[in-house]
């Protein structure tokens, strides 16, 4: 297992694009699987912030 810490860049939405930093992180790496962890709050405090990303 590896990790890296490092700021993610956000998109002109102001979101994280995650499936696509999945698929280049992936990529360039030659790894199989990519799991991204953030600190951000949810907007609304009644529902979670949930991503599944599929590997293809």
């Amino acid at each position: 297992m590896k990790h890296e810490v490092v700021q993610l860049p956000l998109d002109e939405d102001g979101d994280i694009p995650m499936r696509a930093l999945s698929r280049q992180r992936r990529r360039d790496r030659g790894w199989d699987l990519l799991v991204l962890v953030t600190d951000l709050v949810p907007l609304e405090k009644s529902s979670l912030l949930v991503e599944r990303v599929s590997p293809r």
